[in-house]
């Protein structure tokens, strides 16, 4: 009892929850032993273990008190640091608010990835310039799709990988680079073809984001739509290729030159212009490629320049690789900087010898024209003057061939009237070269006596030509070549005046040499065969050797003003260039001059019967009616009684308008017209034409003064007979017109 008791009062002492209360308790244990013997050896131990149980009482007791302080210190320092995390998360919760509020703010496309490369933030300006919405790209890793069209990393990712840059290089090959601003970034620009209707550039810049102890948690990447800005580039890539192509291809030299007159730019053609290279000009002055008569007037303007005074366009001369001038016009305007300041020059230089050259063609030109319409009045005037002294002739050789046969060969008037006939013919010839001469015409060729040519030619420069020029003629051969008379007799003249004014001072001797040769030196060019030469050779004071080479240049000359157009040889030149032939020229100071003129030989005059001396009987009429219309009466007297002397019946009149009448009234009256050209009120062809309107196959006779081209369109015109009239020609003319009328 004493046991229980004692075991009670410990249980209800210590209570329930002492330390000891357990069944697994040594002291527990002893005292349940020592109460269930009830020995007092157990009792004394029991007591003992009692002891050492308070002892171990005590002891607990004061570890739990310090254990109960330590946990209410730990209790306290946990709820400070649980508000500290709560504030923490609070405040990541505010940031991540406005961090996405801004970014849902930004103009600049956004997308933000985590550690596990998934995407967190898809801005609104990323939908923009994408075309994918935030609701499909958050929570995924599909930037490559969006971006490229199939699954790759984007920068964001490499750089969330702390990628080395070899890799990146396999995905961007060259087109990135590390951001100057941001460690461990890097940026780049791309095309994106599937971005909008046309495709859109992107220039991309990828960061790390990292925490607190500098670990990588995410990487942010930011895009901008440089679409514009490339366009604008490429536009002024374009520009710029196209002017740098345009300064390359100007025929002009393009210069810039800075405020100390050195050039900063020169285009190609400064090179092909002066023969320079340019880039050992680039640096040097400006007038240093001037002229020393240039420099002056290059100054003032550089001058007016600096001050900000226009500039006007100036002729200059440059100097070229050789030193020779090089005639340009220079345009030079201001270039300004920001500031409004003249900060250089910008130059154009245009090569002006081609316009010189055309300055003197104009001027040849207007010089040729004036020679030609000249001419032209001369040759009216010498028509006129044709026409009037031919119808004097008419009369004169018509008459006299009238007196001839009136008084027969035997008269010893006929030697007298013989001499009048071969003057009257003289002075037709006379007048028929002069209409030669004037006459402006197409080149109508034909087998032709150049020594009839050589002889008519110098008959007309007989009377021109100074007394104090003896002139020697030495014709050699008949020979024919195939060239339009009148030119080759213009061939002659120009020769020969050209020597004569060679002598006009002085006096000397004029030769005219015409022979055959079977070929011409093969130095001069011709295809072989037998030529004929004409040599025209002067004891003038002859040309030195610069003026030799350039005898045949058109408009040069060495004659005072006034005294020649410089046309006369190059014509000479060109027309014998024409009919395949050649023209040289020998001389030296103070031994004249000698022109040869080598022509292709055709034949011989002989095989032509071309003589003057063969007399053909005079045909006669066998009483046929001819209508006779001239508007001078004594010229139509003279005609009825030469033609009525050849055997015909003869009707006159003195106006075309009356002799028209006459014809219409009856048609069949007249076998032939013969009809003067120049009448008043209708001229003689006019007339021809009414004439065959009513009859077709009545033969007209043209009658002129201003030879047969004059005559215009055939109009009927059968025949055209020069005035004046031989009694033989008409002869012949009227017998061969009835001879083919039907």
């Amino acid at each position: 009892a004493l046991n229980a008791g004692a075991l009670a009062w410990i249980l209800w002492w210590a209570g329930p929850q002492a330390p000891w209360w357990q069944a697994g308790n040594p002291q527990f244990s002893l005292l349940l032993i020592s109460s269930c013997t009830g020995s007092m050896t157990a009792y004394a131990v029991c007591a003992v273990g009692i002891a050492t149980l308070a002892n171990s009482i005590g002891r607990v007791l004061e570890e739990e008190r310090i254990l109960s302080a330590g946990l209410a210190e730990a209790n306290r320092r946990l709820q400070a640091e649980v508000a500290v995390r709560l504030e923490a998360e609070r405040a990541a919760r505010v940031g991540e608010k406005n961090l996405r509020e801004i970014l849902e703010g930004s103009a600049i496309a956004t997308f933000v990835i985590d550690r596990e490369h998934r995407i967190t933030h898809w801005n609104r300006a990323c939908e923009v310039l994408t075309g994918v919405p935030a609701s499909s790209m958050v929570g995924t890793r599909k930037a490559g799709e969006v971006f490229y069209g199939r699954p790759r990393p984007v920068m964001g990712n490499l750089v969330l990988d702390g990628a080395p840059e070899s890799r990146i290089a396999e995905h961007y090959d060259g087109a990135y680079r590390r951001s100057a601003l941001l460690p461990g970034a890097f940026e780049g620009e791309g095309f994106f073809p599937h971005f909008g209707e046309k495709g859109k550039w992107v220039f991309f810049t990828a960061a790390p984001i990292k925490n607190a102890q500098g670990e990588t948690v995410g990487a942010v990447e930011t895009l901008q739509d440089i679409t514009a800005r490339k366009e604008a580039e490429t536009a002024l890539e374009k520009s710029e290729a196209f002017h740098r192509g345009l300064m390359e291809t100007l025929e002009d030299m393009v210069f810039r030159i800075d405020l100390n007159g050195r050039f900063s730019y020169l285009n190609p053609a400064f090179e092909r212009l002066t023969g320079h290279r340019a880039r050992d000009w680039v640096g040097r002055p400006f007038l240093e490629l001037v002229a020393p008569e240039s420099a002056a007037l290059v100054r003032e303007q550089f001058r007016r320049g600096i001050t900000g005074e226009s500039l006007a366009t100036e002729e200059v001369c440059l100097l070229d690789h050789r030193g020779e001038k090089i005639p340009v016009e220079i345009n030079v305007v201001n270039l300004k900087d920001e500031q409004g300041r003249t900060a250089g020059r910008l130059g154009v230089a245009r090569d002006l010898r081609d316009r010189i050259r055309a300055r003197e063609e104009r001027a040849r030109l207007e010089r040729r024209l004036r020679q030609s319409e000249k001419m032209e009045a001369i040759g009216t005037l010498a028509g006129g003057i044709a026409h009037d002294f031919n119808n004097i002739l008419y009369a004169v050789i018509g008459y006299t061939e009238l007196s001839m046969d009136e008084v027969g060969e035997g008269h010893p008037a006929w030697c007298f009237l013989e001499e009048v006939l071969r003057a009257a013919q003289r002075a037709k010839d006379l007048v028929g070269q002069i209409l030669t001469f004037s006459r402006q015409g197409p080149d109508e060729r034909r087998p032709v006596r150049v020594d009839t040519v050589v002889r008519e030619a110098m008959g007309l420069l007989r009377a021109s030509i100074p007394s104090t020029i003896e002139i020697r003629q030495e014709i050699e051969t008949e020979a024919l070549v195939t060239a339009d008379p009148v030119r080759l007799h213009q061939v002659v003249v120009n020769l020969c005046t050209n020597a004569a004014q060679a002598m006009e001072e002085k006096g000397g001797t004029l030769t005219v040499r015409l022979e055959e040769k079977p070929e011409v030196p093969s130095r001069l060019g011709p295809a072989p065969g037998p030529y004929l030469l004409l040599t025209v050779e002067d004891t003038g004071p002859g040309m030195p050797e610069k003026v030799l080479d350039r005898v045949f240049e058109p408009f040069f000359t060495t004659k005072d003003r006034g005294k020649g157009t410089g046309m006369g040889l190059s014509v000479v030149h060109g027309i014998v260039e024409g009919y395949g032939g050649t023209v040289t020229a020998q001389s030296e100071p103070g031994k004249g001059a000698v022109f040869r003129v080598y022509l292709p030989a055709t034949g011989s005059g002989a095989e032509t019967g071309d003589s003057d001396d063969v007399k053909c009987p005079v045909p006669m009429g066998r009483g046929e009616r001819i209508l006779f219309v001239d508007d001078e009466e004594a010229l139509v007297a003279l005609g009825q009684r030469m033609i009525e002397s050849l055997g015909y019946r003869v009707t006159t009149r003195v106006s075309s308008l009356e002799a028209l009448e006459l014809f219409r009234a009856s048609p069949s009256r007249f076998d032939a017209v013969v009809t003067d050209l120049t009448m008043p009120h209708m001229k003689g062809d006019e007339l021809a034409r009414e004439i065959t309107r009513i009859r077709r196959d009545i033969p007209v006779i043209l009658c002129t003064g201003f030879g047969a081209e004059a005559a215009g369109p055939s109009n009927g015109i059968r025949a055209v007979v020069n005035k004046p009239i031989l009694r033989k020609d008409l002869a012949q003319t009227l017998a061969e017109i009835l001879r083919e009328a039907p």
